[in-house]
């Protein structure tokens, strides 16, 4: 049974807190247009059709009914009260009625001699902003709730069934639902209480008292979960409802109940969990935090601690302001990830409260003060006008100030530094504009930092940041007085502070790139869009709206996990989905030398989350790119690995009613009703499980059909929290980790500490989570899930290292479909036995094991309540069952003939699972036919004082050519022209093409078919080259020639050529053409 974690009731609470308000019914009546009951008994409500699906224990309902006797029940009425009424939780009636209710105070009344029901519907504002303010009361970390609408049911001094005498006790409460579509509130008000129990219960016919008296709480109908008030059922308590509560409204009491994982009573606790608002923060912090769960006193001395007692990150001080809520202003941290907070009141002796707060990456959350035109060359340069707008509201108070920051690394330990004062005066418009001036303490080491918006006084409290940006605007005078002069030598001393650091192994160490942009895109579990060019972002217009500083270039990724040595490699791809390499363009690929995730335990030098990047990758690459013009030094460190080594991963994927695509490309259908084993791994090196819940789906109609469809998965790595995914008529998607669902705001990215990383790419569309990647740092794999309204498609992507090395539904990965079908036991199906024949004999062997089950239980529930042996599906999609006005045509299409999509259409009479049934098809044949190895040759960069030119598309696959030459003065080392074979190996010599200078004799062309080489050591005054030939090919003249510095010139003067051997028969027709006066050409060009 689920207790509630007993609140304190405010009776006690109000001898140390003073005086708390009496409750206040909200208005009622038939003055405010409210419906109300027939006076005669066990009567209710016409269906009431619901302005918005209103969430209760996550399922949305739409229509409601108010019955006489205390409750409010969902989709039927519930107007029966039986002689000896059965406790909480019930299930459905004897008749298969569904008995889902909400219980203010469930007792037999009867309105036949007295009392009123009414009941409505309400928008009105100041009752949501009522609502609004109690529920923000009741629950700290709500404090985001904002109601749509309300709906009221009031009982109007009622009585109970069999009263006789002339006392008539009554009894008065209302009913208040508070919903915005995902969050369902319960508010319930007693103004009074005189009578507990009617006569049939065994109360006296009296006064009401006695028997078995009146139930008050939460029934979810299911028979397994359900909620009692901490007063219900016992016959002195009931008559404190009007006296008490859990919050501070004596007879008011709140209640949260949208979630599966139950109802959740308002209030605070004398020990136990702190709750937080919002319940993460950018590492910037400097947020207002809200504070609830201990029951507060105004004299206590509240103090938050961030970390534990042995690794404590921060400690801030918090105010009180009620009983149930404190505040304080979270610090700013230099790490990201989960962290343990504890509460304590009495100066830190102990810290009896305990909870987590999720501290976020500064990229994954939205500035609130925000640059106007932030790519233009007003923010580089200083003496331009400056504009920045932000949410007055946020800070109450007419001035505010405006600083600048920088960030730097100096001493081993990162700090921010304050640097500028725009203005401790400014007017809180939400929109300031200033000129940027130049200030000698911003230099190469720390032109990188944030706007920051305040409070004129008291400074230390809110703050609201920009985005981390290149200072330009405010860089010393020496930059502003000659910005590439200067650049220039802050480049070249950064690449002399390179050249003396251990040589770092791109090959060892970075992530190849994915070969092209569909690749990168279908491996969608491993990399993510980098935020300084995401194709999402685009405007109709101009590229440079969403990819900053690259015009050539369509989109980049950027690795979700970093390398072992901390690096990231950044992939960008122009508009033919060509990988550009840092090597060719200023614009390409250049790496992350230190991992913008940071390296825990973070708070040191190279460490820290996204800043340490700016320091060590970003200020460089504007230095020598953008404002300098020696973008070769930062080419060099800051190479694109060779995407020859990227290893495609290998994808699997199920939607619809449950359909299958195996890793190695089988399609089948299980319609499995329970829960299954979709993937495990054998003897790698990582132990990874996944596991999947099939529930019976439903029809247009609301009729239960032989088919199944996927609502749950599971995921485990190891011995790491259980991440869990579940389908939710709430929000769509719900995230758990372990136990606790996560609340997707505005974050992008939640990165756990032990090496889990949740991004949101698709969240909060209207306020559904319609998608959700988790990717494990350790096994590199990642799983991806899309919801809709109607179902969810998952997709698995796991890379090489598992090859061989997974079963279960999702087959194995040996290239070989045949043997897809491996029962748990070893035993092999043919891989075209029937649907019924896999049902059977396949799918069903992968049944989970209650005790090592995954998957999240609503109270009551367990693995044999979902799994159900005996089922059988349809095999074949009925030919029938479409809803009125769709048609067989419809159905084609949207289905244009695939039969997976036809049989979901046919099975529930919805079109939309069609649609989503086809997107996953075409997304997983997109993503396995682009997660194949690419043959292409070693990347060869653009040699520095050289040109390296495409011919036909820029790449490097089998059939591209390229060509290479050199600027005057050089010599071009390598074959010049180059194709690339079948056999992943260029045309021409083995030498790394390079341009060597030659001061004295000038540069040298290479002759056709040949290339150059420098004979070593060398130096101006002693070059000496040597020509060889491409294969198939003879040197004709000199093989050597030498730089004569006398006369300036090479000697021999000329160079030599290279011929084409020839085969004694064209050496033949050679010397007939030659005796007919014809030179046959063709064989002995070069």
């Amino acid at each position: 049974m689920e207790r509630p974690g007993v609140a304190i009731t405010f009776l006690i609470l109000s001898f140390f807190l003073g005086a708390i308000s009496a409750v206040e019914f909200y208005r009622y009546g038939e003055d405010n247009r409210d419906r109300y009951l027939p006076n005669q008994d066990d009567t209710y409500s016409n269906e009431i059709v619901l302005r918005f699906g209103m969430p209760f224990y996550d399922t949305k309902y739409w229509t409601a009914y108010v019955n006489e006797n205390g409750i409010l029940s969902f989709k039927n009425p519930v107007n029966t009260f039986e002689d000896t009424q059965p406790n909480f939780p019930l299930g459905p009636d004897d008749d298969g009625s569904e008995r889902i209710f909400i219980a203010p105070f469930w007792a037999n009344v009867d309105l036949d001699n007295q009392g009123y029901v009414y009941y409505r519907q309400s928008t009105e504002q100041d009752l949501l902003e009522r609502a609004k303010d109690e529920i923000h009361l009741a629950f700290v970390e709500r404090m985001d709730f904002e109601p749509k609408y309300l709906l009221i049911a009031t009982w109007l001094e009622t009585g109970f069934y069999g009263e006789a005498g002339s006392n008539h006790p009554q009894n008065s409460f209302q009913l208040v639902l508070v919903t915005d579509e995902f969050e369902t509130f319960a508010i319930f008000l007693y103004d009074r209480i005189e009578w507990t129990t009617g006569v049939e219960s065994g109360g006296d016919k009296f006064n009401g008292i006695g028997g078995t008296p009146a139930q008050v709480g939460f029934n979810a109908g299911d028979g397994h979960r359900f909620f009692p008030h901490i007063y219900s059922r016992n016959q002195n308590n009931l008559f404190r409802l009007p006296t008490e509560s859990n919050v501070e409204i004596i007879g008011e009491w709140i209640y949260h109940i949208s979630r599966r994982t139950g109802v959740d009573d308002g209030g605070c606790t004398g020990a136990g969990n702190v709750k937080t608002y919002p319940r993460y923060d950018s590492m910037l912090g400097r947020s207002w935090l809200y504070i609830g769960g201990p029951c507060f006193q105004g004299d206590d001395e509240i103090w938050l601690r961030y970390g534990t007692e042995e690794d404590q990150i921060a400690l801030t001080n918090c105010t009180f302001l009620s009983a149930q809520k404190a505040y304080c202003v979270t610090p700013t941290f230099f790490q990201v990830g989960r962290v343990p907070i504890s509460l304590t009141r009495n100066w830190g002796y102990t810290y009896p409260y305990t909870g987590q707060f999720d501290i976020v990456n500064i990229d994954s959350v939205p500035p609130r003060t925000t640059r106007l035109n932030p790519d233009s060359d007003s923010w580089l340069r200083a003496d331009f006008p400056l504009v920045i707008e932000w949410d007055n509201s946020l800070i109450n108070n007419t001035e505010v100030r405006v600083d600048i920051l920088v960030y730097q690394e100096k001493n081993g330990y990162p700090e921010w530094k304050e640097i500028e004062e725009v203005d401790f005066i400014a007017p809180n418009t939400g929109r300031y504009e200033w000129i940027g001036r130049a200030d000698n303490d911003v230099v190469e080491d720390n032109a990188v930092g944030v706007i920051r918006i305040t409070r004129r006084f008291k400074r230390e409290q809110i703050a609201l940041w920009s985005d981390v940006h290149i200072l330009g605007y405010m860089l010393n005078d020496k930059y502003q007085r000659d910005p590439v002069a200067w650049s220039n030598l802050q480049c070249e001393r950064w690449y002399e502070e390179r050249q003396k650091e251990p040589l770092y192994d791109f090959e060892q160490d970075l992530y190849p790139c994915p070969c092209n942009l569909s690749q990168a895109i279908a491996d969608r579990g491993r990399w993510k869009p980098a935020p300084f060019c995401d194709i999402s972002k685009a405007g109709m217009q101009d590229r440079n709206d969403y990819c900053r500083y690259r015009e050539d270039i369509l989109h980049c990724v950027i690795n979700i996990i970093h390398s072992p040595q901390g690096a990231d490699s950044v992939c960008c791809y122009d508009k033919f989905e060509n990988l550009v390499y840092a090597g060719d363009s200023w614009e390409g690929s250049f790496t992350h030398r230190v991992t913008v995730n940071g390296i825990a335990p973070y708070r040191e030098n190279k460490k820290v989350p996204t800043l340490s990047s700016w320091i060590h990758d970003g200020i460089p690459f504007f230095t020598c790119c953008i404002w300098g013009d020696r973008c070769e030094y930062y080419q060099e460190f800051r190479q694109t690995r060779d995407c020859r080594m990227y290893d495609p991963p290998r994808i699997a994927t199920i939607f619809g009613d449950p359909h299958v695509i195996t890793f190695d490309g089988l399609e089948y259908t299980f319609n499995g009703k329970g829960e299954y084993i979709l993937m495990q791994t054998l003897d790698a090196l990582t132990e990874f499980e996944l596991h999947a819940r099939f529930e019976q789906v439903v029809d247009y109609a609301g009729n239960k059909m032989p088919a199944t469809i996927l609502t749950s998965i599971a995921m485990k790595e190891e011995d790491l929290d259980i991440i869990r995914i579940l389908h939710s008529e709430r929000t769509i998607l719900e995230v758990m980790v372990q136990s606790e669902i996560l609340d997707i705001q505005t974050q992008q990215e939640l990165q756990l500490d032990n090496g889990v990383f949740i991004t949101f790419p698709t969240k909060y569309e209207d306020g559904n989570t319609t998608q959700v990647v988790i990717t494990f740092q350790d096994s590199k794999i990642g799983i991806i899930v899309n919801g809709t309204a109607e179902n969810m498609v998952i997709r698995v992507i796991i890379p090489k290292e598992f090859k061989g090395q997974v079963e279960g539904i999702l087959g194995n990965w040996n290239d070989d479909y045949r043997d897809d079908l491996t029962t748990s036991g070893g035993t092999r199906v043919d891989y075209d036995s029937d649907d019924n024949e896999i049902y059977d004999r396949f799918g069903k062997s992968w049944e989970i094991k209650a005790e090592d089950s995954l998957l999240y239980y609503d109270q009551g529930k367990t693995h044999d309540y979902y799994q159900d042996n005996q089922f059988v599906p349809n095999f074949e999609a009925p030919p029938g069952n479409l809803p009125p006005g769709l048609t067989a045509s419809d159905v084609e299409r949207v289905c244009g003939g695939n039969a997976l999509c036809e049989y979901d259409v046919r099975t529930t009479g919805r079109l939309n699972i069609g649609r989503s049934t086809m997107q996953a098809y075409e997304d997983y044949w997109f993503a396995h036919n682009n997660l194949v190895p690419v043959t292409t040759c070693r990347y060869f960069k653009t040699p520095k004082n050289g040109t390296k030119t495409f011919y036909r598309e820029r790449n490097h696959n089998v059939g591209s050519e390229i060509e290479y030459s050199c600027d005057e003065d050089f010599i071009l080392l390598g074959s010049n022209y180059r194709i690339c074979q079948p056999n992943g190996e260029w045309t021409g010599d083995a030498v790394i093409n390079d341009c060597v200078e030659s001061l004295i004799c000038g540069g040298l062309d290479s002759p056709e078919h040949s290339a150059i080489d420098v004979v070593r050591p060398y130096s101006p005054e002693n070059m000496k080259v040597r020509y060889s030939c491409d294969e198939g090919y003879k040197i004709f003249g000199p093989e050597e020639r030498r730089c004569d510095v006398e006369y300036e010139k090479w000697r021999p003067v000329r160079a030599p050529g290279c011929y084409r051997n020839l085969s004694p028969v064209e050496i033949s027709m050679t010397i007939v053409g030659a005796m007919l006066g014809v030179v046959y050409y063709r064989s002995a060009c070069f």
